[in-house]
């Protein structure tokens, strides 16, 4: 790590020295050849191998090719050192009083705060599979709801789901075959009930309306926390709402 240290350091001079016309892809390919140690692995010019030639007894080699993290290094040593910086506001708290629970779909990921009008930093911004959460106070959703509203001051959670969402009609014998594929054993899975491990559902809206109810009804969100319900449509990125938390509380 300390090599790599200075190497970065060595790096970020010679990017700061850079002449002014210079892109951040050229200077990405300056960058190209650092090498990074990361765990056991070392990669360099987007090659990895295990230090000890053939790693820890009986584990498989990696299917990444060691490439992405190397090139995320070189973009964000470039980004830093750039004015693109001045435009990142780094507040610890959302310019909005709202929080939002969304899908963590790839295309929802992209979509959703431009969508809605929003900048980055605005708003709390919770993404999860489904826009939904396990029915239990201390699961991973309920938790980041909880600190958003009690030390985030959000007085505004808005339900965004998609309709194209992977947990729609989900079956629990198509997750678990894809994962025989990956020879991830079914008696290796440490997971009691697998219908309620995969969170499928038939309805988009329906299962806005149950997320809300179990928020609304949490003992962990005041009352007087107006939660909505929006569906984005998936090409147009139209919003529909399905509840209106001004005025609606939903009982599933």
């Amino acid at each position: 790590i300390e090599g790599y240290k200075q190497k970065t350091a060595s790096l970020h001079s010679k990017e700061q020295s850079r002449q002014p016309g210079k892109t951040s892809e050229e200077a990405m390919a300056e960058l190209k050849g650092a090498e990074l140690t990361l765990s056991d692995v070392a990669y360099k010019g987007g090659k990895y191998a295990s230090r000890g030639g053939g790693g820890a007894a009986g584990r498989k080699p990696l299917s990444a090719d060691g490439v992405l993290v190397n090139k995320m290094l070189a973009a964000n040593n470039a980004f830093v050192n750039s004015s693109s910086m001045a435009a990142f506001d780094n507040s610890k708290t959302p310019n909005y009083k709202l929080a939002i629970l969304t899908c963590s779909c790839p295309s929802m990921t992209a979509a959703v705060e431009s969508a809605l009008g929003l900048s980055p930093g605005d708003a709390y911004v919770i993404k999860v599979l489904g826009s939904s959460t396990i029915e239990n106070q201390t699961s991973e959703v309920m938790r980041s709801l909880t600190v958003a509203v009690h030390l985030y001051g959000v007085e505004e959670i808005i339900v965004l789901s998609h309709d194209d969402c992977v947990l729609k009609q989900l079956s629990t014998s198509k997750l678990v075959d894809a994962m025989r594929k990956n020879e991830i054993r079914r008696t290796d899975m440490e997971i009691v009930d697998m219908k309620a491990f995969c969170g499928g559902f038939s309805s988009c809206k329906q299962n806005i309306r149950k997320t809300i109810s179990f928020i609304q009804n949490s003992k962990l969100i005041p009352e007087t926390v107006a939660v909505h319900g929006m569906m984005i449509a998936p090409k147009s990125l139209k919003l529909e709402v399905v509840v209106n938390g001004y005025s609606e509380r939903i009982v599933v």
